[in-house]
């Protein structure tokens, strides 16, 4: 087991004698044989850690860290001396160039390209500390953050990217709203001969969308899952105009909810007859599946334009055992074009029920998207604004240097680059829905008109679940006749009679293919006769 050891002796021994193996070179130091005010705040820090006694971590029951190897020993101390050293070097410079302008612009020109920072190696990444960065980077990962509202509610969203191997990236994005939550796990992989791509995705989206039920909008959880796969060959024009990529993709998604929300009946009362509304309240999840033919190609250096043209087919079981299913061709086009040197324009519409439109404007440093999905058929709309921010290139700008090439020539030659895996694997498939695949089934919702006319003066109306009461008359009734669209019927056990009241099972009557009109004829203890006219409906 590795035992702790003081690093103070070692390091300021270090930091006070530069001039020892571990350091290449002396200090260069201030004007006046002092060290600039920028070198002396770092080395203070250092000898304060340096110097700092262990006692009070140990008497907090702190445990001590283990013995660095002395490789690594080694490597620190040489990277905390060039720091200084860089540090004093570029103190000095800023110094001798006060008094020259022409000095000064060279010495901000080689600032800007390198400020002084400690570097530490971590893994397989970089730890770099210094005065206008902090910030842990590696070649072969990306993680991007971004915000917005959906819906009118807000929304954030967290992507990470790796490479696994030069041809192959994971990718994972998380957004998370009030009301809706999606994890996308995606895999970009491109053979040895850098010829065809292959790309699959899967997404798990779940949340509480409001539904418009004929008796008032309600939240219901629903759970959705989707993924897509594709294959594309690849092409590489020296020049960037022409053929870019030809391809097939395929995709599905299928949505579920419990649905658990109680029924719910709703009475008005109107001059002329009293209308009584029974809504379930279910919703129907649907299923989608399609494929299509995909296609990208730049016909200038600063436009590229791709399409896709395949076929849908939707599927959404009802609540009275009938099946809404729909095939529909599917057909999307995309542009990308270059704005105005660093700025992108990208927009792409389609006749799925995924998204509709799609639009970004992207920069340097950060991009705003755009996406609205207008449901199809009953089902859920959508709008989508979200703005992403690259902290990475905030940070430390001087880290990255902008591409001169270009749209047609990026688009093409980026296809074989870690780059732009990185970059496509945290990206959303636009195949995938961005909405649930639910609406509301209103095949058990009915709608009872009573009339008035029939009626005695001040008669009720009430209902309970599925049972509509209507007061009429005085002592016991007796049930003379039924009419069911002027025709008459047997005496339906949907109807019966108590003292004073005429009650209809509504769940019982038979289910109206438009509407059915009953008139029941009743008679009092008064030998009175009433009749009463119901007028039932589907939604």
């Amino acid at each position: 087991m590795p035992q702790p050891v003081p690093l103070r002796k070692s390091i300021a021994h270090r930091a006070a004698h530069p001039n020892t193996e571990s350091s290449p070179g002396k200090m260069p130091v201030a004007r006046g044989g002092a060290l600039s005010c920028y070198g002396m705040r770092a080395l203070l820090l250092a000898l304060a850690a340096a110097f700092a006694s262990p006692t009070p971590a140990k008497a907090a029951g702190l445990p001590d860290l283990p013995a660095p190897q002395a490789g690594d020993k080694r490597e620190l101390e040489r990277a905390f001396a060039s720091f200084l050293q860089e540090s004093a070097r570029a103190e000095q410079a800023r110094r001798d160039a006060r008094g020259n302008p022409m000095m000064a612009a060279a010495s901000d020109t080689r600032m800007g390209a390198s400020n002084a920072n400690l570097t530490v190696p971590v893994g397989d990444g970089t730890l770099s500390l210094g005065r206008d960065s902090f910030a842990l980077s590696t070649p072969d990962s990306r993680f991007r953050v971004g915000g917005g509202a959906m819906d009118n509610a807000p929304i954030g969203r967290i992507e990470y990217s790796r490479l696994i191997t030069d041809r192959f990236a994971l990718g994972a994005s998380m957004q998370l709203g009030e009301y809706q939550r999606e994890l996308i796990g995606r895999g970009i992989f491109v053979d040895a001969s850098k010829q065809y791509e292959f790309d699959a995705a899967v997404s798990l989206m779940k949340g509480r969308p409001s539904f418009d039920f004929d008796s008032g909008s309600a939240r219901v959880p629903v759970t959705q899952l989707a993924g897509i796969v594709a294959a594309r060959r690849l092409f590489a024009p020296e020049s960037g105009l022409g053929l870019h990529a030809l391809g097939a993709s395929a995709w599905g998604a299928r949505a579920h909810s419990p649905n658990d929300l109680s029924s719910r009946t709703v009475v008005e009362d109107y001059a002329n007859y009293t209308r009584v509304l029974y809504d379930p309240r279910r919703i129907s999840t649907g299923r989608l599946f399609g494929a299509s033919v995909d296609l990208q190609y730049a016909p200038f250096s600063s436009l590229v334009l791709s399409t896709s043209l395949g076929l849908e087919h939707e599927r959404y079981p009802m609540g009275d055992g009938s099946v809404e299913s729909r095939h529909r061709p599917y057909l999307s086009g995309g542009v990308k074009f270059a704005v105005y040197k660093d700025y992108l324009f990208d927009m792409r519409v389609s006749t799925g029920v995924s998204r509709d439109l799609v639009a970004s404007l992207s920069g340097d440093k950060a991009r705003l998207s755009f996406g609205m999905s207008r449901g199809r058929d009953g089902a859920l709309n959508s709008k989508t604004v979200m703005v992403y921010v690259d902290l990475m290139k905030l940070i430390s700008p001087s880290r990255y240097t902008a591409d001169g090439s270009s749209l047609a020539m990026r688009e093409s030659l980026q296809q074989y680059t870690g780059e732009r895996l990185l970059d496509k694997a945290v990206t959303r498939p636009d195949r995938i829905p961005q909405t649930f695949l639910a609406k509301v089934d209103r095949t058990g919702v009915q709608e009872v008109f009573i009339e008035k006319a029939g009626l005695p003066p001040g008669a009720k109306v009430s209902a309970d679940g599925q049972r509509l009461t209507i007061a009429v008359g005085s002592g016991a009734l007796t049930l003379a006749a039924v009419q069911k669209n002027g025709a008459a019927v047997a005496t339906p056990p949907q109807f019966t009679v108590a003292p004073a009241q005429l009650s209809v099972d509504l769940f019982r009557l038979p289910v109206p293919a438009q509407t059915d009109e009953y008139v029941v004829r009743v008679s009092d203890a008064t030998l009175a006769t009433y009749n009463v006219k119901i007028t039932v409906g589907r939604k």
